[in-house]
């Protein structure tokens, strides 16, 4: 079940939530297989998040040009 939570986590776009849920449950099944696919799911959205939010202040802290 917390898997599931997990998962919709991710979707909803809340990485943090979704990363914390799944350090719990790697702690008991470390191999996992599908745990590990979702961390890579999770890295992969941050990283979208990431370049997203760079890309909307990327001009934010130059200077005008006179």
């Amino acid at each position: 079940a917390k898997f599931r939570l997990v998962q919709g986590y991710v979707r909803e776009g809340s990485v943090i939530k979704a990363a914390k849920l799944l350090d719990e449950l790697e702690k008991d099944s470390p191999n996992d297989a599908a745990f590990a696919a979702e961390r890579r799911n999770i890295v992969a959205k941050d990283a979208e998040a990431d370049k997203k939010q760079r890309k909307e202040l990327a001009g934010m802290f130059d200077r005008a040009k006179k």
